[in-house]
C-alpha cells in the first residue's frame, strides 16, 4: 500500500506533467492561428459581425495572454472598431484575466512538483530558484515592463518560486499596462495616420524596455550565470562548502560550551 507521501509526490508529478502539456499546447497555437480564424482580418470581421462584439475581445484578449497568440492580433482591430480609452480598458481587463489564470494554474499545478524536486536533486535547479526569489523584483519587473520578454514566463515563475503575490500583481499589473497602453496608442496612432503617436509610443516602448535593463542588470547577471554558467555555479558551491565548514566549526564550539557550562551546574 502506497504511503499518503508518495501519492501526493506521484500527484504532483502528474499535475506538473498537465502543466508541461498545457504550455506546449499554448505554444504550438502560434503557428496554427490562421487555422483558427486568429488573424487581424478574421478577427476585425468576428468583432464586426457580433451583436456583443465588447464580450468577444476581452474573450479572445484573454485567449491571447494566457497563451502565446498575439495581442496585438486582437488589439490593432478594436482599436479601429472602439474608442480609444473603452478598447484599452475592457481590453486590459481581459489582459489582466489572462495572467492571473496563468499565475493560478501554474501554482496549482507546478508548485507542489517544484518544491519538492528542489529540494531532493538540489544542485543548480534549486540554486537557481533561491536566486529568482532573491531577485524576484528585478526578475518580474525584466519580464513583465520589457517588450520582448513573454510576461507569461513571468506569470509562472512567480507561481512556482512562491514569490509573493502581492509583489507579483503590482509589478504584473504596472508592466502589462504600460506595454498594453504603448502599443495601444501605436495602434491608434497608424488607424489615424499620427505620426506623433506612433513615435511617442515607440519611445515609450524603447524606455520601458531599456530602463528595467539598466536598473536590474546585475539581478539578471546573476540568474543567467548560474543557470548557464558552469564556472559560476562551482564558485557557488565552493562558498557553500566553505560556510557549511565554518558553520559546523562554529556549532560544534557552542556544543563544547554548552557542555562545559551544564557541568558546572
Amino acid at each position: 500500500m502506497l504511503k499518503r507521501s508518495d501519492i501526493m509526490k506521484n500527484t504532483n508529478k502528474i499535475k506538473f506533467a498537465v502543466l508541461i502539456f498545457y504550455i506546449v499546447i499554448a505554444v504550438i497555437l502560434v503557428f496554427f492561428a490562421s487555422q483558427f480564424n486568429y488573424t487581424v482580418e478574421d478577427i476585425q470581421r468576428q468583432l464586426a459581425e457580433s451583436y456583443v462584439p465588447s464580450v468577444i475581445y476581452v474573450v479572445l484578449m484573454f485567449v491571447a495572454t494566457a497563451t502565446t497568440l498575439p495581442i496585438s492580433a486582437v488589439l490593432f482591430p478594436a482599436i479601429f472598431l472602439f474608442p480609444f480609452w473603452y478598447a484599452l480598458g475592457i481590453g486590459f481587463l481581459g489582459v489582466l484575466g489572462g495572467a492571473l489564470f496563468i499565475y493560478c494554474l501554474s501554482k496549482y499545478l507546478g508548485t507542489g512538483f517544484v518544491k519538492e524536486y528542489s529540494e531532493v536533486k538540489g544542485g543548480k535547479f534549486k540554486a537557481i530558484k533561491k536566486s529568482i526569489e532573491k531577485n524576484s523584483t528585478g526578475v518580474f519587473v525584466l519580464l513583465n515592463f520589457v517588450y520582448v520578454f513573454p510576461s507569461n514566463l513571468a506569470h509562472m515563475l512567480a507561481a512556482v518560486t512562491e514569490t509573493k503575490f502581492y509583489k507579483y500583481f503590482w509589478i504584473m499589473l504596472f508592466g502589462n499596462l504600460a506595454n498594453f497602453f504603448n502599443v495601444a496608442l501605436f495602434a491608434y496612432g497608424i488607424f489615424l495616420g499620427n505620426m506623433h503617436y506612433v513615435i511617442a509610443a515607440s519611445l515609450l516602448i524603447l524606455s520601458v524596455t531599456v530602463l528595467p535593463f539598466y536598473v536590474y542588470r546585475n539581478q539578471l547577471r546573476e540568474v543567467w550565470l548560474l543557470a548557464f554558467s558552469k564556472k559560476s555555479y562551482k564558485e557557488l558551491e565552493k562558498i557553500e562548502e566553505e560556510v557549511g565548514e565554518e558553520t559546523t566549526k562554529y556549532d560544534k564550539k557552542i556544543g563544547k560550551a554548552i557542555r562545559t557550562v551544564t557541568k558546572k551546574i
